[in-house]
């Protein structure tokens, strides 16, 4: 940030430093947490949550809570995402639609993929980070296996 603030003060069409940007962090800061800094009164966590996703909305003009989960993210870490602002916005019972199998897979093996990840979500451990660990310890006892 230091970096990209020191090259920015030397741009003529639109200069800016690293007090700039502290100045715009304390000013998102304190527009997204108006129960902090304001006068908003929420009930609990929750309310802070549905307040910071309406506030953001608003800011982003986004059509939807999805709006803004970048479509490049692996599907792993993408489907945690939408998880999470599904559960947050109060939509996590609507059930995911069937996706077509792959050929020679028995069932809907996406459906069955994604039903994991909401498991994994509202258990509460990382997906992403329960199969790396997972597939370490596959790796581990199959270069055990090749040694004999």
């Amino acid at each position: 940030m230091v970096f990209h603030a020191r090259i920015a003060q030397e741009d003529p069409a639109g200069p800016f430093d690293v007090d700039d940007v502290a100045a715009d962090l304390v000013a998102k800061l304190v527009r997204r947490h108006p129960h902090v800094f304001g006068t908003a009164e929420v009930a609990d966590a929750d309310g802070v949550n549905r307040q910071w996703d309406a506030i953001k909305r608003e800011e982003k003009q986004r059509e939807s809570v999805l709006d803004g989960v970048p479509l490049a993210m692996g599907a792993l870490a993408r489907a945690q995402k939408v998880a999470s602002r599904a559960e947050r916005s109060g939509l996590a019972a609507v059930a995911p639609a069937p996706t077509p199998g792959a050929p020679g897979v028995p069932g809907d093996l996406g459906a069955r993929l994604l039903a994991l990840v909401q498991e994994a979500r509202a258990a509460g451990p990382d997906a992403e980070g329960e199969l790396r660990r997972a597939t370490a310890v596959w790796e581990r006892d199959l270069r055990a296996a090749e040694q004999g």
